[in-house]
């Protein structure tokens, strides 16, 4: 799969979207996913606002997918980073995409620098940059 996700099958996992992203594209990344999770596998979607509201259990996710809907225009704060931490399972997997900066912070957007710090506030402490373009950076979170 695209983003270098890796063996997600028989996992249960959450893909989260938002506002900005278009029903149709929503649905492409769900048919792709769901053909990497398999049968003995579990995807589940719950939009960006919802989340919290939604009150899964703590550690009831192997992966969580954030950002990875395109557009990407979902910009990750500390709240919503550790709700991620809490839902996802001791040896879970979050990977993430969100738009960065080089330097400083510019109309919202963070730097990789910044966002590493605000991972660590949140309780994700082991994260790896697997790719950084010039717009935007995917992190892989365990």
């Amino acid at each position: 799969m695209e983003f270098g996700i890796g063996n997600i099958s028989d996992k249960v996992v959450l893909l989260v979207w938002n506002n900005g992203n278009s029903p149709s594209c929503v649905q492409d990344t769900v048919a792709k996913l769901k053909e990497h999770i398999g049968e003995g596998g579990r995807l589940l979607l719950e939009h960006v606002e919802r989340l919290q509201l939604a009150d899964y259990e703590e550690g009831t996710f192997d992966v969580v997918l954030s950002g990875l809907v395109s557009p990407i225009c979902l910009s990750h704060h500390v709240d919503l980073l550790a709700e991620f931490a809490r839902i996802l399972k001791p040896s879970g997997l979050l990977i993430m995409r969100e738009p960065v900066v080089e330097h400083g912070t510019i109309a919202g957007l963070r730097s990789n620098k910044k966002l590493s710090s605000v991972l660590k506030l949140s309780g994700l402490v082991n994260v790896t940059v697997v790719c950084h373009y010039s717009n935007f950076s995917l992190l892989w979170l365990l």
